[in-house]
Order: structure tokens, then C-alpha cells, then sequence
């Protein structure tokens, strides 16, 4: 790889542009640009990523970005977030300790856990959407997080919540937690849980059980042979090969030769788990099995076992009607056979008319080094599929690590101006890897491209450029501190003098006011906001201190730590003593104002947020604790216009739809309000109060049938919900349904009774009685 002194100034515009991206673009665009920088390694990269985290800690790529981070600073900062009071913020700080394993979140998590479990087995809804890890993903990676920490004392709350969880999903991700410390001391657990009604949570159970590692396991598994569901069947054979003292071939070959095609790919699946050659005649009949299904199946098995001796039965596939089936022969004989690939791919370029197939055969040559079949993948540069063309410039990349021809390089150089992101994208790499260093102006307006899939694509790329640099010791040190340099510069909003930036992406002075929150209806219909808009908002932050280290960085870190242990006076004192010394420094701006937003001490924290936002108006977490607050304050205009403007920054702000949605009912405006809320159970479907709510709407507009389906879903997700099960009955009995609504108010008795806390259920019930013949039979 060439010096620093010839990659250096045309790197220097890109990473001004990526760092430009990742605290100002839109949500695609900020993630997309964290995981480029994460990957360029080093001191300075790292310090970039940690100090935006703690400015703007309430998007879950940045925790996630942490999370991949092996620095304790970056533990503390997500331990110190788990206390945040966001729940978006809480959980993705989660997500990003259960990566990591840190054994400081083990406390929070159980806590969280607990109260989730004190809430599932109410039986009494409590409208607490904003609790840590209510809804099931959240309560999933909790889950998962304990398991990789692996502390025993976790133990008993699993067992609490297998026992009681309605959801399937939840009990097979306990089972996979206490897998993950399994002991023998644990198969009890794992033999109930293969009693389960659902097969998840007994195919869970089954591998649990296998990774024990005990002699034991055979007689305990082996009933489950004849399991109806063929996914356990499956898993049972696998695990009991590994101890040989039981042979499951016979089951295995039952199950190929069932009628049901499900068992038959199972089976086939199961072989190739299992990695034993004496499976290749079976497989190979397999292989002329009618259902496609199977077909892929037992070609998948056999690239498993890997023998020379299935190329015979694996050569026919390639002309299979099926092309998902010749994709999986053509993987299968790269495994099995991976000389012969020279031989027998070339040729069926020619013929093969499905563009996935040729794509497929192209990237398989690249990957088994054939480099003879090189000129052979010139003509698909032509393609008039862009797959194809993408997959070929990846393939001669790999055939090639010295630059090529020059006609070949000029052919390459032409695809730059490719329609499609991906054959662009590809062909910048590749004459990057050619050292053609020209590409990075290419890269450039790439990553300046008005079309977001290219300059996502490109943002991919450059991170990919950022590996091999990182791999350069001299070459890596010198990009780590242009990056320190470019993060210095971006306080003074200066653009580096050689990066010839297009208008469209240089910054905005930090006086130039930002644009104005996007209306309800773009927030609910867009993905994300408008790919320029956040790019041109003011940002005159310093992403670093002047000297590259926070002078006040301990003390703030055990105000943060006060924070935590609700010791609020003495982080206010370090706080405001930190303030004094240096007005402007953005985290103890922030730190201020969450502890002022936690003890509802709501003028002075929207005091300082204000002031945080005047520095970087793209806070999320500011504008929607601002937005909050001025909800609470009823000043609802005010509210919008932040938690609008929350949104238009990141689109996955639950909180944010659940607090517009209802601003907009207070001012009857259903219609926008059940939007909002829908939008809100796209991000959290497996939430039962978020469908109450949304019934509730439909019962004001007395659109009773949209009411009972939704019912249904809050019912199904929470059998004991009184007053889910309440509603039913009554907008059931006010469209003549008799028969639903006698069952669902026999539901809400039941439900009622079988409470913990059967009073406050009973004022449920009654509440909701009430609130419906009020608000919907007098309507």
C-alpha cells in the first residue's frame, strides 16, 4: 500500500464528509457512518464514537457501536445509561452489555426482569409502557444478555418467568439463556420445558439439553424421537449422535422417506448436522426428491459433510428447474469438490439464463481462487444484470491481487459511472485494492450522491477501505489523527482546505436556524426523514476537546455515578461546578438537565436543554424530553414541534408516537392519533397496552369492528388483561356479537379473580365499564 503522503488528502475530504454524516445526517446515515469509523480502529476513532455517545445516547447504533468497543470507559458509559431515564436508552444500552457480557449489568438486568415479572403476572394491565423491557424483543435481549454474563444467582427469576410467560417466544429465549450455563443440575428444567406446547421452546430445550455434555442425555432424549414436530425430531438426532451409545440413523431415514415434506427436509437437515459420510446415498436420493425443499435440504447437507464422493449425485442438480436448488448445488460442489469448480462452472455460464444463478457461479469461482477461469469472467463486466456485473468485479478482485491489464482496468474505471450503487461501489474497491487511488474522488460523490442507497453503499465502502488501512501501522496512525484533526476543526465549522466539497454537503453555520419539524403525516409515512434535511442542520459541537482529553472527564463520570444512585444533590454540585469553569461543556449541559427531568424539576431542565440544543440542534434525547416536558406543561403546540422534530432525527422513538398520539386525541384528532399509535406498534408488536390504547380510539370513532380486532391482538398477547377482556365484552354486546361478548366478560371475571391483587382488578373492571358506557354508548 502506498504512503500517507499520496492516500492522505484524498482521504482527507471523506472522513471530513463520514464524521460530517455521523453527527449530522439522517438515522441511516448516522449508523451506517458509525459502523465505517468503527471500522477504521485506533485511539482517536474510539474517542469519537464515546464522546457522541455521551451527548446523544438515545440511538441504538451508538450503543451498539459501544458495544463492539473493548474499552472500559465505554462499559461505564453503557452501565451509567441502563439508569437513563429513556427507556430507549435503557435498552439499547442493554442489547450492547448482553454483547459484551459485563458482569456490572447483571444487577440492572435482574432488576428490570423482576419487575417485568411482577407485572406479566399481575393479570392487571398498569399502563406502564415506558417501563424498562416491556415488550417482547426488549424482554428477549435481556434475557439473552443474562445468559451470556452467566451468573447462577439469575437462575431462579428464569425459572419464575418460564413458569408464568404466556409468550412462546420468551420462554424458548429462557431455555436458550439457561443453555448457555447449563449444568446438570439444570436438566430438570429443560426435561419440563419438553413438555411445552409449542415446538420453539422444545427444539430449545433439546439443544439446552445436548450442551450439558452428560451420558445421561441420551435416555432422557430419546422418547422425543417420535416428537410430532419435525424440528425436535431433528434436533433429538443430532444431539444423540454425539454420544454413540444410541443409533438414530433409522429415525433419521424414516423421517426421508415420511410424506410429510417438512420431516423429509428435517431429516436431510438433521444429516448434514450430524457430518457423517455413511449419509451420502441417502442424501443423494434425496437429491431426487419431487419438493424443491427437500432437494435444497439435502444439497445443503451435503456442502456440510463436505466429501468428495457426493460430487456424482450433486452434478445432476445443476440443471434442477429449480434455481434456488442449482444455487444450493452450485455451493454444495464448491464445498465438496472445490478443483472441479474450474472444470464444471464455466460452461454453464453460458447457458444459464437466471441472473441469481450466474451471479452465484461467478462469486463462487472468486471465492475458490479458480484463477484460470479469469478471461472467462470478462464478457459478464457486460451483463445486463447489475448482480452479475457486481459479482464479477468481486471476482476478479480476489483472482488478482496485482493490478490487471489495462484495457481490464479501463473497463472497471467505465462501471464508476454504473446506474446501480452495488456494481459502483464494487468497482471503487476493487481499484482501491489495484492501487488505482484516483477512486477515492469517485468515493466522494458517492457518498455526496443524492440517492441514499449510494451513499449508504459508499459509506460501506469507505469503512471497508478503513480495514486494510487499519492493518497499515504507519499508514492508520496518520488517518487517526486527520481524524482527531477533522473532529477539532468541525467546532469551528471549517471544511479542510483540499476537500473541494460540494455545496450540497458542506455544513451551516451554527446561526442558521434548522429546519422546521416535519408534519405527523411525513413522520408516519417515511422510514426515515428526508435524506438532506438533517444533513444541513447547524452542528457546532466539539466532538473532541482541545488537547483530544476531557479535563473534567472523572469528575463527571462520578457525577454520573451519583446520578445512578439517585444521590442528586452531590452529581447537581459536581454538575454546576463543572458549568462554572466551562459554561459551554455539552455533557454537563446534558447531565444537568436529565438530573433536573428525573426529579421533575421540569423549568430548569428545559433551561438547560435549551442551551445544549443551541450548541447541536440534532440532540434527540433534548428534543424529546423538551417535548415531554411542554405535554406535561399542556403548552401542546410546543410539544409537537420537539417530538416531531425527535422523530425526523430517529424514526424508532416509541415514546415519542405514544406522547403525540396523545396530543393529537386531546385535540380530536383521532384519525392523525390512531396513526401515530400504529406506527408505534410497527416498532413494538408485541405490546398488549399499545393495542388497548389503539382500540380505545376506535371505540371514540365507534368503529367497533377495527375495535374488537385489536382487542383480540391485546387479548392474545395478555389472556389476563381485565380490561382488554372488558372492552371485548362491551363492543361485542353493542354490535350483537352475544356469544363473544359473554365469553370475553367470562374472561374478565376469570381474570379478575385469578389477580394477585384482586381489588385492583375489580376497580379495573369497573373503570372500564364505566369509561365505555360514558365515552363510546352516549357518544
Amino acid at each position: 500500500m502506498t504512503g500517507p503522503g499520496v492516500i492522505l488528502p484524498k482521504l482527507k475530504p471523506l472522513l471530513y464528509m463520514l464524521i460530517q454524516n455521523f453527527l449530522e445526517g439522517d438515522y441511516s446515515q448516522r449508523r451506517e457512518s458509525a459502523i465505517a469509523l468503527s471500522k477504521f480502529k485506533g485511539e482517536m476513532v474510539v474517542s469519537v464514537l464515546l464522546q457522541t455517545y455521551e451527548s446523544d445516547n438515545i440511538q441504538d447504533f451508538m450503543a451498539l457501536a459501544l458495544g463492539d468497543i473493548d474499552d472500559q470507559k465505554a462499559v461505564n458509559l453503557l452501565v451509567q445509561a441502563l439508569n437513563d431515564s429513556q427507556y430507549e436508552v435503557r435498552f439499547n444500552a442493554a442489547r450492547a452489555l448482553g454483547s459484551i457480557s459485563s458482569d456490572e449489568a447483571f444487577n440492572v438486568l435482574i432488576e428490570a426482569l423482576n419487575e417485568y415479572a411482577d407485572s406479566a403476572g399481575s393479570g392487571v394491565a398498569q399502563g406502564r409502557q415506558g417501563q424498562l423491557f416491556l415488550e417482547e424483543d426488549a424482554i428477549i435481549s435481556a434475557i439473552v444478555a443474562l445468559g451470556k454474563i452467566k451468573n447462577q444467582l439469575c437462575v431462579p427469576l428464569m425459572k419464575r418467568i418460564l413458569n408464568q410467560e404466556k409468550s412462546p417466544r420468551i420462554r424458548a429465549a429462557v431455555i436458550t439463556a439457561l443453555g448457555m450455563m447449563a449444568s446438570e443440575r439444570m436438566l430438570p428444567i429443560f426435561q419440563a420445558a419438553l413438555r411445552d406446547e409449542d415446538p420453539r421452546v422444545r427444539a430449545n430445550a433439546i439443544e439446552s439439553i445436548e450442551s450439558v455434555k452428560s451420558s445421561s442425555i441420551v435416555g432422557i432424549l430419546q422418547p422425543y424421537l417420535e416428537d410430532a414436530s419435525n424440528r425436535v425430531r431433528a434436533n433429538v438426532a443430532k444431539a444423540i449422535w454425539k454420544y454413540g451409545d444410541f443409533d438414530v440413523t433409522e429415525t433419521i431415514s424414516r423421517m426421508l422417506r415420511s410424506k410429510d415434506k417438512w420431516q423429509r427436509a428435517s431429516g436431510a437437515y438433521a444429516m448434514g448436522e450430524i457430518k457423517d459420510t455413511k449419509f451420502i446415498t441417502k442424501l443423494a436420493a434425496a437429491l431426487r426428491d419431487e419438493d424443491p425443499d427437500v432437494r435444497r435440504n439435502a444439497a445443503h447437507a451435503l456442502k456440510k459433510i463436505q466429501s468428495p464422493n457426493a460430487l456424482a449425485a450433486l452434478i445432476p442438480l445443476l440443471d434442477d428447474p429449480n434455481f434456488d436448488v442449482r444455487v444450493q448445488a452450485l455451493l454444495a460442489i464448491s464445498r465438496c469438490s472445490p478443483t472441479k469448480v474450474g472444470e464444471l462452472f464455466p460452461p454453464r455460464l453460458a447457458s444459464e439464463d437466471n441472473a441469481i444463478v450466474r451471479a452465484t457461479i461467478i462469486s463462487t469461482i472468486g471465492d475458490c481462487a479458480v484463477k484460470t477461469c479469469f478471461d472467462a469472467l470478462l464478457p459478464f463486466l457486460d451483463d445486463p444484470d447489475a448482480r452479475v456485473v457486481a459479482n464479477t468485479i468481486d471476482a476478479l478482485q480476489k483472482l488478482s491481487s496485482q493490478a490487471p491489464a489495462v484495457n481490464i482496468l479501463d473497463k472497471v474505471k467505465i462501471l464508476l459511472s454504473h446506474e446501480d450503487n452495488r456494481v459502483k461501489s464494487n468497482a471503487i474497491r476493487a481499484l482501491w485494492h489495484w492501487n488505482e487511488f484516483s477512486v477515492l474522488d469517485n468515493l466522494f460523490l458517492m457518498i455526496a450522491h443524492q440517492d441514499p442507497k449510494h451513499r449508504l453503499s459508499g459509506t460501506f465502502v469507505l469503512g471497508e477501505i478503513g480495514i486494510a488501512i487499519s492493518g497499515n501501522q504507519a499508514l492508520s496512525l496518520s488517518v487517526n489523527n486527520l481524524i482527531a484533526e477533522l473532529a477539532a476543526e468541525k467546532r469551528g465549522q471549517k471544511v479542510p482546505g483540499d476537500s473541494a466539497a460540494p455545496q450540497s454537503s458542506a455544513p451551516v453555520s451554527a446561526d442558521e436556524k434548522s429546519e422546521p419539524a416535519a408534519p405527523v403525516s411525513e413522520v408516519i409515512s417515511a422510514d426515515a426523514p428526508k435524506p438532506d434535511q438533517a444533513a444541513t442542520e447547524s452542528h457546532a459541537t466539539a466532538i473532541l476537546p482541545p488537547g483530544g482529553e476531557d479535563p473534567f472527564a472523572q469528575q463527571l463520570e462520578l457525577a454520573g455515578s451519583y446520578l445512578k444512585e439517585k444521590e442528586f444533590q452531590e452529581a447537581e454540585k459536581i454538575y454546576l461546578k463543572v458549568l462554572g469553569k466551562n459554561i459551554s461543556h455539552l455533557k454537563a449541559r446534558l447531565g444537568i438537565a436529565d438530573l433536573y427531568f428525573v426529579t421533575k424539576r421540569y423549568a430548569e431542565a428545559s433551561l438547560n436543554y435549551e442551551k445544549a440544543l443551541e450548541a447541536n440542534a440534532n440532540l434527540v434525547k433534548a428534543h424529546y424530553n423538551l417535548g415531554t416536558i411542554c405535554y406535561f406543561q399542556k403548552d401542546f403546540e410546543r410539544a409537537k414541534e420537539h417530538l416531531l422534530k425527535a422523530l425526523s432525527l430517529y424514526p424508532k422513538l416509541l415514546g415519542a408516537y405514544l406522547v403525540l398520539a396523545q396530543i393529537y386525541q386531546l385535540g380530536s384528532h383521532t384519525k392523525e392519533s390512531i396513526q401515530l399509535l400504529t406506527k408505534a406498534i410497527e416498532l413494538s408488536p408485541r405490546n398488549p397496552i399499545l393495542y388497548q390504547k389503539l382500540a380505545l380510539l376506535y371505540l371514540n370513532i365507534r368503529e367497533f369492528d377495527q375495535a374488537i380486532e385489536t382487542l383480540n391482538k391485546a387479548v392474545a398477547l395478555s389472556p389476563l388483561d381485565v380490561e382488554s377482556n372488558v372492552l371485548m365484552a362491551l363492543a361485542c354486546n353493542t354490535v350483537q356479537k352475544y356469544p363473544e361478548a359473554f365469553a370475553a366478560i367470562d374472561s374478565a371475571l376469570k381474570a379478575a379473580s385469578q389477580s394477585p391483587s384482586p381489588e385492583d382488578a375489580m376497580r379495573v373492571l369497573l373503570q372500564s365499564y364505566t369509561y365505555f358506557k360514558s365515552n363510546v354508548e352516549n357518544v
